[in-house]
């Protein structure tokens, strides 16, 4: 069943059962006072006698088919899964206990209060609790809100009522092993939390206390540690110096900019509690950006990590392990535990546990860490793998980690396929389109000039890194100060096959006192692909700074996109962007710039053809993985 019809169904069942419930009080409630009244009337006729026998039969079997309604949601309610609970949130234990007291009323009256208290909320509980974090709200009223670099559309609304971020969270890091970085990271991480949260309390752990913490913010606690203390002693001492409710476990941090939406973070551990823990994207020193998502799998020996999500909420997609800071009750990671006796394998000995006890983490991805990912020997899981009789790790990336034993086509025909709604696009024709792509933006990074993935093509990158299954098109943008620059590579463009046709009176004048415009369309094996030029570039601006501009892995090829690429998507597509619509040329758009609203895919001209995305879930990119057979994910089950 389609999400938006499931959760249609599950909100309409609710208020069904409201009104079930307020019916059968209130017919309980005329059945006893029926019971109570004294009839003074001795000349009772037999015509009234037989009309109260007709109401008292239908009474019972009205009373039956709602025993039956109850029995039957109470059914479907057991037998949902985390996940599924999730997106009721607190209305599903609201829901529950509502038709446990409607079954409790039938036996007695007992419960009428408490069944009419739930839905009428006296004047001394309304507003007593106070939210942690402000509601979040999407500010504009089209999606060209935030344009050109959407770093603005959802945002947290002022409120009157919620708890100061210093009292909720304490930020835990270290630079034990990026204390090389210059100017050092700790200096940086400690200036962003001043800057946009000057009294929170952070625990800092490093191998040698600088002299200069307390000059740069109070409210820090050193944790000093040797070269051969192992990650989970060291995480473990630094927990126990967190007093509040949340911690921001931040290995490896570089900075702390505004691109940590703490408040964010707070809001789906606050308002989901079947969430453990809530991460986000990454970028690297080398501007290489990922979501931060991988899945997990032991079988036969081996532990395979593999990048990508199966299912998502709040614009959030579940993870088995997150590789970068991530957010969690204090309280339940002190249950959890970190174990002292490993090093790097710990915190994927963390993750193992909340899979186990099917507990959910998720990753946010328009929210982003600056971290340094460091290069880590085998020997450094040598305990995990041991713990675990792990004999083979398989990482993100194919690299292969061995524990106790050891052994040691381009698709290009000069035309496309003729594309269909309801019909994802042939392999061979994606790859035709990702080569296209990789090729123009390897050519102006060889160049020197400054090219980006825009629009629905950084989307496949964020949600696929690859191209849509469904693409229909490729759209790239180039600062346009390069655009003659640019049109000098048409050379070796139409060298590779393509077309190339700079369009004429395309530049205009003026943003920010700089030329904009320039327009380039190409043909590349039936696929069109149009460069547009941009006054100003993110990727500009990191280099003027001396920093490396963000990269994304596309289809095997690292390339250049805006500084936060899941911010990006976010505010462009808005809300319910990691579940899956097809192309608004194939769902009768007027253009892209309509919002997110995936419901089910088009129907497939042939259902039973091996393309149809109909197969597909809206939900989780992992399924259209060819290593994935989506049949065998199970959901955790309660």
């Amino acid at each position: 069943m389609a999400r938006r019809a499931y959760t249609t169904f599950l909100c309409l069942s609710f208020f069904l059962c409201v009104i079930v419930a307020l019916q059968l009080v209130n017919h309980f409630v005329m059945v006893r006072n029926a019971d109570t009244e004294c009839n003074c009337d001795t000349k009772f006729s037999e015509e009234k006698r037989r009309d109260a026998e007709r109401k008292s039969t239908l009474t019972v079997k009205k009373s039956k088919k709602l025993d039956e309604y109850v029995s039957g949601m109470l059914e479907l309610l057991g037998d949902m899964n985390e996940m599924e609970q999730a997106e009721l949130g607190t209305n599903f234990r609201r829901l529950y206990e509502v038709l446990q007291d409607i079954k409790e009323t039938k036996n007695g009256i007992r419960n009428t209060r408490k069944l009419k208290e739930q839905f009428i909320p006296s004047p001394k509980s309304k507003g007593s609790s106070t939210q942690e974090v402000c509601p979040e709200k999407f500010l504009g009223t089209t999606l060209t809100y935030g344009y050109p670099f959407f770093r603005k559309g959802f945002a947290t609304l002022n409120c009157s009522q919620f708890v100061p971020m210093k009292e909720l969270v304490t930020v835990v890091f270290d630079d034990v092993y990026t204390s090389t970085i210059t100017p050092p990271a700790y200096q940086r991480v400690l200036k962003g939390i001043k800057k946009y949260y000057p009294k929170m309390n952070v625990v800092y752990i490093t191998k040698k206390k600088p002299d200069d913490v307390e000059k740069i913010k109070s409210n820090v606690k050193i944790v000093e540690v040797k070269d051969d203390t192992k990650q989970g002693e060291m995480w473990d001492t630094a927990l126990h110096e967190v007093n509040t409710k949340y911690v921001m476990v931040a290995q490896h941090l570089t900075e702390f900019d505004d691109d940590i939406n703490l408040k964010r973070l707070v809001r789906i551990l606050s308002e989901q509690p079947d969430v453990t823990f809530a991460s986000a994207a990454y970028r690297t020193r080398n501007g290489h950006w990922d979501m931060g998502c991988l899945q997990s799998m032991f079988q036969n020996w081996t532990l395979t990590l593999q990048g990508g999500y199966y299912m998502s909420f709040w614009d959030c997609v579940v993870c088995e392990f997150t590789p970068g800071p991530w957010l969690a009750r204090t309280k339940e990671v002190m249950e959890l535990q970190f174990d002292r006796t490993l090093d790097f394998g710990v915190f994927y000995d963390l993750f193992w546990k909340i899979k186990k006890q099917k507990k959910i983490a998720v990753s946010c991805p328009d929210i982003m860490f600056n971290i340094d990912r460091t290069k880590v020997g085998d020997e450094k899981f040598v305990a995990f793998a041991s713990k675990h009789d792990i004999k083979k790790i398989v990482e993100p990336n194919n690299q292969v980690r061995w524990y106790g034993c050891r052994h040691g086509v381009k698709h290009k025909r000069g035309s496309s396929c003729r594309k269909h709604k309801g019909l994802g696009v042939p392999p061979c024709d994606l790859e035709n389109l990702a080569d296209a792509v990789k090729l123009i933006m390897r050519e102006c990074e060889n160049a020197g000039l400054y090219c980006e993935l825009q629009m629905g093509t950084l989307l496949g990158a964020v949600k696929f890194n690859k191209v849509l299954p469904w693409e229909r098109d490729a759209d790239l943008t180039f600062l346009t100060a390069n655009y003659s620059a640019i049109q000098k590579l048409g050379k070796k463009f139409q060298a590779a096959g393509y077309s190339f046709s700079p369009h004429k009176n395309s530049l205009w004048c003026c943003v920010d006192g700089r030329q904009a415009g320039g327009e380039i369309s190409m043909s590349a094996d039936g696929w069109s692909v149009v460069l547009y030029g941009q006054h100003l570039m993110e990727s500009e601006i990191l280099a003027t700074r001396g920093e490396a501009p963000t990269k994304i892995d596309f289809a095997g090829q690292m390339v250049t996109v805006v500084r936060n690429p899941g911010l990006f998507a976010r505010n462009r597509y808005g809300t319910n962007l990691y579940r899956h619509q097809e192309h608004w040329l194939d769902r009768g758009k007027q253009s892209g710039w309509h919002f997110y609203d995936p419901g089910k895919f088009e129907g497939c001209p042939n259902e039973q053809h091996s393309g149809c995305l109909s197969q597909y879930s809206i939900d989780g990119n992992m399924q259209f993985d060819k290593n994935i057979c989506p049949c065998t994910y199970q959901a955790p089950q309660r």
